[in-house]
């Protein structure tokens, strides 16, 4: 997962004024991981978004069958894109 820093230095270079905090930190808590460059690291519970639905929902990755499966229903489904959920 991309770190504080990391992400910073990517944003920097946005044409949208850059170098604004408050902006890079909107952009960086909005950031979606595609399941193409990485996958959870362990099957935790994580917010994340389907082609097949319009909306946003909880899922966890099951790393013995390797799915996703809606969380708490335990059904099967196919997901694009994921991250943490953040907990302050």
């Amino acid at each position: 997962m991309e770190t504080i820093e990391q992400a910073q230095n990517r944003l920097e270079s946005l044409s949208m004024d850059g170098r604004n905090g408050f902006f890079r930190g909107v952009l960086w808590a909005n950031h979606w991981i595609s399941i193409y460059d990485e996958l959870p690291s362990s099957s935790k519970v994580v917010n994340a978004k389907s082609d097949e639905l319009a909306y946003e929902f909880s899922a966890y990755y099951d790393k013995v069958n390797e799915t996703w499966r809606i969380y708490p229903s335990a059904k099967k489904i196919q997901v694009a894109e994921w991250r943490p959920i953040e907990r302050f």
